[in-house]
């Protein structure tokens, strides 16, 4: 196995959910997920160190 030192490639993109029940319980837990990176900074740091610009 090789393990690459960068990334191949860097995309823009978003998160698309099923409308239904189980499509809901999920962008809740993401939106959980996300809001506590956030809050604790790491977001931040994730975006700084992958050269992405994270929303106040």
């Amino acid at each position: 196995m090789l393990v690459l030192q960068a990334p191949i490639e860097v995309q823009a993109g978003h998160f698309a959910y099923p409308r239904n029940a189980q499509g809901e319980e999920l962008r809740l837990s993401f939106d959980l997920g996300l809001e506590a990176l956030h809050n604790s900074g790491a977001l931040r740091e994730l975006g700084r160190l992958w050269g992405v610009k994270v929303p106040d």
